[in-house]
């Protein structure tokens, strides 16, 4: 079974970690502005296993009689639920990154694969030699068990899936071109987008709880701006009222509130599509070097000396051989080290050519109201009142995990 892409010149199978998915025939694309927002890179799995089910006339095997009765529909339906659970919970400290409770479209995926699979490896190992019995099903055209109504993807992917199964009990990754599912249109950004959008989602509910505990809240048309400082990760809040000012900055600047807030708010602007003036490759070199020197040096390089091209520390010692050498301690390969060597080295030269404090620190903002979080300064945002792009993306797909 091939892939068809569009809007990108190249030819790849894509992991379900960067699709999302979108039943053809449920839903029709709305004709606004909106559809039109994004360039949407679509994978379209060919009409071979269609053709295939309208041709064939013997009944159909296990593996699609599975296929018919996994209601993927639902699988999505439910990990749903189960995410707008995890944000109900979200507690009161300022953390997006709660992958391990996230239920992705990949994992809803892998689950009803190994549902299926478990399923057939059950009548495998009803015959005597289960092995053989794979074997034939999906390549021996006159046995009695041969699975006549798969495609020869579907038929390698599902014999692949299958000894998985009989040797290891659990199936290694998600290949698209397995025959549950047919007929299935991908798209990658709107994949991308749903975990930001639950991340904000998680971010908004985390801060709403700070507020409230503190015995703050916001007038209903209300808005003040949120603004992270680099390095230190400390909160400024921009609002008019200066006792809500400090009373907000104070319930904020807890723990590692500001580090997760500048990270989130930058992990907003990185989407397909996406552009941020306040996201610059200066900035972003900066930033890099700077916790490069402090985690892997131990240093703070805003206390080293800048010359020559290079950081010196008062011993006179050059940051370049510091790196060298605490790279070598690394439990990594000789050509890692190598590549992570030669990236610092770059990263100095791009910081110290132009200047440590010629180069803005890359401070983050975002506005804040009783909606909750708003991004500034890009073009597509994940907030309440920015979202038309998001949610015209969502609703045409089906499977929305959100």
């Amino acid at each position: 079974m091939a892939f068809k892409i569009h809007n990108a010149n190249r030819r790849k199978e894509l992991s379900l970690l960067e699709i999302f998915f979108n039943r053809q025939g449920i839903k029709k694309e709305k004709n606004t502005k909106a559809a039109k927002l994004l360039p949407r890179d679509t994978v379209t799995i060919s009409n071979e296993g269609k053709l295939l089910e309208k041709t064939q006339v013997v009944s159909a095997s296990s593996n699609i009689k599975l296929d018919q009765s996994i209601d993927l529909q639902s699988c999505f339906a439910n990990a749903r639920n189960q995410n707008q659970k995890v944000i109900a919970a979200a507690g009161d400290e300022i953390n997006s990154t709660s992958i391990k409770q996230y239920i992705s479209d990949f994992d809803v995926c892998k689950t009803a694969l190994t549902e299926k699979y478990s399923k057939l490896l059950q009548e495998a190992k009803s015959h005597s030699d289960p092995e053989q019995y794979i074997r034939q099903k999906y390549f021996d055209k006159n046995s009695a068990c041969y699975a006549s109504d798969l495609s020869e993807e579907e038929r390698r992917i599902a014999y692949a899936y299958e000894t998985q199964m009989l040797t290891n009990g659990k199936i290694r990754n998600v290949s698209l071109g397995d025959s549950l599912f047919r007929g299935v249109t991908l798209h990658a950004d709107a994949f991308v987008a749903a975990k930001k959008e639950f991340d904000r989602q998680m971010v908004n509910s985390q801060i709403s709880n700070i507020l409230q505990e503190k015995g703050i809240e916001l007038c209903k048309d209300q808005k003040i701006s949120f603004c992270v400082t680099p390095y230190s990760y400390q909160i400024s809040v921009e609002c008019a009222d200066d006792e809500l000012k400090s009373r907000i900055e104070n319930a904020l600047n807890v723990g590692k509130n500001g580090e997760n807030l500048y990270n989130h708010i930058r992990s907003s602007a990185i989407c397909e599509g996406i552009t941020s003036t306040q996201i610059t490759a200066e900035g972003t070199s900066k930033n890099q070097l700077f916790y490069g020197v402090s985690t892997i040096l131990e240093l703070d390089i805003r206390e080293l000396t800048e010359k020559n091209g290079t950081y010196y520390t008062d011993e006179g010692e050059d940051i370049v051989k510091l790196f060298s050498k605490n790279i070598d301690k690394m439990n990594k390969t000789n050509e890692q080290k190598t590549a992570l060597k030669e990236w610092y080295i770059e990263l100095i030269n791009r910081v110290a050519s132009k200047g440590w404090n010629n180069i803005a620190d890359m401070s983050l903002s975002i506005e804040y109201s009783q909606s909750g979080l708003v991004d500034k300064y890009q073009n597509y945002g994940f907030g309440a009142t920015s979202r038309e792009w998001l949610e015209n993306m969502l609703e045409t797909s089906t499977f929305s995990v959100m």
